[in-house]
């Protein structure tokens, strides 16, 4: 049996791959039984860089060396989720004649990453660190942030003039230092900047009009959700965990 394992975070986490790639409970990747056939690690220490296009098959390299057969996912941590989730939103109608895809990965260390893949290729990767940046801001600032809807709609219509990112931001920061933008508003503004300016630049990885596979949990998932839709773009949430599996799934399947 092959394992799906998530090795990002304070604890590596497992899930049972079944043969139509759906997952069961996880576990602790410690505790998985001696006769494990395999497993794919997304997120590992050992993983390598990408040169874009590159196969989706070849993501992945091998290495029997130490236990069970392990697949490890190639940096950035997160593309198995990026593949797995891409396959979730798709029409099973496409397996035969398979379309681009476009995939936003939240992830929980604070990085968005944006993926284009089109036949079987991965063909473009963005990395940026904006809720890792926002929470600097919020500590420097010694502001909140929350779920301000009116707040977060504001920093978005401020990228719509496509101006500098920076300039967008300095508006915000002198508005929250002048205290006119208090509490829970100023994380939210600045959320709205960052990932208005994430998205519009996220959107050019792939085509005109294209839907979009969001991929995460919480707020940042649900500001990139919105933030997408205020630009015009069809929107897919998926579950994190549940695209990993998927993702795994595929690998496994394509060794």
């Amino acid at each position: 049996m092959w394992f799906a394992v998530d090795a990002e975070g304070p604890g590596a986490r497992a899930w049972p791959l079944d043969a139509g790639g759906d997952g069961g409970e996880p576990s602790a990747a410690a505790s998985l039984p001696a006769g494990a056939e395999g497993l794919v690690i997304d997120g590992g220490a050992k993983a390598y860089d990408i040169a874009l296009p590159v196969p989706l098959s070849g993501l992945v390299r091998s290495d029997t060396s130490t236990g069970p057969k392990t697949l490890q996912v190639a940096r950035p941590a997160g593309l198995a989720r990026l593949v797995g989730g891409q396959r979730l939103a798709r029409n099973p109608a496409q397996d035969a004649n398979p379309r681009p895809w476009h995939a936003c990965l939240c992830r929980a260390d604070g990085q968005t990453v944006w993926a284009y893949g089109a036949e079987g290729q991965l063909r473009r990767l963005s990395v940026q660190p904006v809720e890792r940046v926002l929470r600097d801001l919020l500590r420097e600032l010694a502001a909140a942030d929350g779920d301000d809807d009116l707040g977060f709609e504001r920093g978005l219509s401020l990228t719509e003039a496509e101006r500098d990112p920076a300039a967008d931001l300095a508006q915000v920061i002198d508005e929250a230092r002048a205290g006119r933008l208090k509490g829970e508003a100023v994380g939210a503004n600045l959320a709205g900047v960052l990932i208005g300016h994430d998205a519009t630049n996220g959107i050019r990885l792939g085509r005109p009009g294209q839907p979009v596979a969001v991929i995460g949990a919480g707020l940042m998932a649900q500001r990139y959700a919105i933030a997408l839709g205020r630009f015009g773009v069809a929107v897919r949430r998926i579950d994190p965990d549940r695209a990993l599996v998927a993702g795994a799934a595929f690998f496994a399947q394509c060794e």
